[in-house]
């Protein structure tokens, strides 16, 4: 009987962990999860498990958190756009998980649910959610630096660690936008005597996720191991218009706003602060921020001006007007705004209207990207934000489906395929596209590298329509 016990025992925690483990390795050849809308991780922690144990599982929905990701191109289709998911119990040691790409643009929800455990019998942790995306523009040849460059570039949202990332909480709603800008910049902050930064370098846009780079990864290559060296963000502290303090915003060769930690001390002055944001991307490319007070007392705690965030579409055509504003953590102690733009067939920069909302309008269809920059003024100070580029010319994408019939043994089926090119008539890769026949939803498919996608169904199917909602700097063509 004893063995018979620790036999269903151990089947058990074996079926448990299998599910675990395939919850953070999906098929990479999966055609339905890069484009699925749901995602549900529920975990369950059985004891004193016998012949009474309930062989059927079941939740509620008061009983899960729900996390919405919002997936956009930041620009181009990225060389790498792929997902990197952790779900692991509070028992579990170890994990594995596979890198899979995600369609776009594409809402996500996942539904999180883990029981409560005794933290004395396992590792003292709770059930985590690591969700991570690897989004990277740059190219090589070589494949061990392609590797190194597509592991240097993410975007995530409390996930530093998979063992500790986001903790399933009931009830708990929350949107995460990941590789959609407009991005919000850091801001210089002074406080507890000290200079410093008020977040993470590059925000998303709803100031929940953000960017994450390693500057200097080691990799495998043809010609044995080697390093890579990626622009790096910096600092520099001005007293007096005398350099006094410089370095990178990084430790161990990664991203990290927590470096910059400057004491003011007992010196007064006028001090000015530099901050150089390269980010791998084409849009936001290179952000640059100056941060200036006076210390004129014994006080070492200034209200700067921080920025909540931007509104400037990541995309613009030519005689389309453009929304575009500014907000602020504490509007009550800004006294001044002024906003400009400059396209890269511009030599100056002009000016915009109110911070608060104005649109701006190109006319010139040969620009092909419009950089940005405020200054604003508040109390104790000022800050000037330029952003190379904030906004990059659109790209109008058609997605032509074709239509073939099979009878195969008797039974008809409907071979849907089609490709998607932008108005240059270059393919775009990892969109995803919802079919539609006679207004009826057919599924979603993702673009292949050249562009291609197809799907089978059965039975007859005509007039099928296939609709990309746009993303990045792809909008769908206008019918």
């Amino acid at each position: 009987m004893a063995i018979k016990k620790l036999t269903k025992k151990l089947s058990l925690l074996a079926l448990i962990a299998a599910l675990l483990l395939l919850s953070g390795c999906p098929n990479t050849n999966d055609q339905l999860y890069p484009v699925s809308e749901e995602q549900y991780l529920i975990g369950w922690a059985l004891h004193n498990i016998n012949d009474s144990t309930p062989r059927k599982l079941s939740y509620s929905l008061k009983e899960v958190a729900k996390y919405t990701y919002i997936f956009n191109y930041p620009a181009f289709n990225s060389v790498r756009y792929d997902n990197e998911m952790f779900w692991i119990g509070p028992f579990q040691f170890g994990a594995g998980t596979s890198w899979v790409r995600f369609a776009v643009p594409q809402d996500r929800v996942y539904y999180l649910k883990g029981d409560k455990v005794s933290q004395k019998d396992y590792y003292g942790r709770e059930w985590s959610f690591y969700n991570v995306m690897k989004i990277n523009y740059l190219t090589s040849d070589d494949s061990g630096i392609q590797f190194g460059l597509d592991n240097s570039h993410d975007e995530r949202y409390n996930s530093e660690n998979p063992f500790f990332a986001i903790k399933p909480i009931p009830g708990v709603k929350e949107e995460v936008y990941i590789g959609t800008s407009p991005f919000t910049p850091t801001s210089v902050v002074v406080k507890d005597e000290a200079i410093s930064l008020n977040g993470h370098l590059i925000k998303g846009y709803n100031g929940k996720s953000y960017l994450l780079r390693y500057t200097k990864p080691s990799v495998w290559t043809s010609d044995g191991m080697k390093s890579i060296v990626l622009p790096v963000p910096n600092y520099k502290i001005y007293l007096d218009e005398g350099l006094v303090a410089e370095g990178n915003l990084t430790l161990y060769d990664t991203w990290n706003y927590r470096v910059l930690q400057y004491l003011l001390g007992f010196v007064k002055g006028n001090y000015g602060v530099e901050i150089n944001i390269p980010s791998g991307y084409p849009i936001f490319n290179l952000t640059k921020i100056k941060s200036s007070f006076n210390k004129n007392s014994e006080t070492n705690n200034y209200q700067l001006p921080v920025l909540k965030h931007i509104e400037f579409p990541p995309s613009f055509k030519a005689n389309k007007p453009l929304q575009i504003s500014l907000q602020f953590e504490n509007e009550s102690i800004i006294k001044n705004v002024s906003m400009f733009y400059k396209t890269d067939l511009m030599a100056e920069w002009s000016s915009l209207g109110s911070y608060k909302g104005t649109k701006l309008v190109i006319k010139d269809g040969n620009a092909k990207e419009i950089n940005f920059k405020f200054v604003v003024a508040a109390n104790d100070g000022s800050a000037e934000y330029e952003i190379y580029p904030v906004s990059l010319r659109s790209l109008s994408v058609l997605c032509k489906p074709e239509l073939q019939y099979i009878n195969k043994s008797g039974i008809l089926q409907t071979w849907v395929y089609g490709q998607c090119l932008d108005e240059e008539n270059k393919p775009i890769r990892g969109i995803r596209v919802e079919l539609n026949s006679r207004g009826r939803f057919l599924g979603a498919v993702m673009t292949n590298p050249d562009g291609s996608f197809q799907a089978l169904y059965n039975g007859m199917v005509d007039k099928v329509a296939a609709n990309f909602k746009g993303t990045g700097v792809y909008e769908p063509q206008e019918k």
